[in-house]
């Protein structure tokens, strides 16, 4: 769980391999910009709060398979916050 974190920055966790799965505190309400890029992940879960999800945030993460999504309203997300390639 990532404690304590209101906003993902920019290239927070960008190329980090050894990341498995990511699960949001319930106060994060945005990830940046090519926040989780090429990184390892397999699963992410999305807190009730999140807002935004940023151009590019998980382009590359070829291993992402799960999302959960808790948001009765989904956060806005670009075109290319997620690349062709992250679900097949």
């Amino acid at each position: 769980v990532l404690e304590r974190i209101e906003i993902v920055h920019t290239r927070a966790f960008a190329g980090c391999e050894i990341l498995k799965d990511v699960e949001f505190n319930e106060n994060t309400i945005a990830i940046e910009e090519h926040a989780f890029a090429w990184c390892g992940m397999a699963s992410a879960i999305f807190p009730e709060n999140l807002a935004h999800i940023g151009q590019y945030a998980f382009v590359g993460c070829n291993k992402l398979r799960q999302i959960v999504c808790a948001p009765t309203t989904p956060p806005a997300i670009s075109d290319k916050s997620f690349d062709k390639d992250t679900f097949y």
